[in-house]
């Protein structure tokens, strides 16, 4: 699978899974920060905007700003969300293959049931 920002990768091992899913949390992580960033700034330099005439229907220019800026909070968040789902990601795997990774572990002692 070839992508510019995860990187060309095959998911064919544990190690490539584990690889993979920590650019991508990566990833996400940074854009949520660039998100956010840029929220701010642009709800900065939006609320400076003249008002509109009054009459108009629109909004006074810093609830405007405040408006559009939620958008862009809303897509940080949702990166927020995706790295944090990238962790769970690999945990998952971790639990859910643990035999297969880890073949030599003891497994836990089964109960005994000797009664009828």
């Amino acid at each position: 699978m070839s992508n510019p920002i995860l990187g060309d990768t095959e998911l064919i091992t544990d190690v490539a899974l584990r690889e993979y899913c920590d650019r991508a949390r990566k990833a996400f992580r940074l854009l949520a920060i660039e998100l956010n960033v840029s929220a701010e700034e642009l709800q900065a330099f939006l609320k400076e905007v003249p008002d509109p005439p009054a009459g108009s229907g629109l909004s006074p220019s810093h609830k405007r700003a405040r408006l559009i800026a939620g958008h862009i909070r809303t897509a940080a968040d949702a990166s927020q969300h995706a790295a944090a789902s990238m962790v769970r990601a690999w945990r998952s795997f971790e639990k859910q293959y643990e035999l297969e990774m880890n073949p030599h572990k003891k497994k836990a002692r089964a109960f005994g049931f000797e009664g009828s």
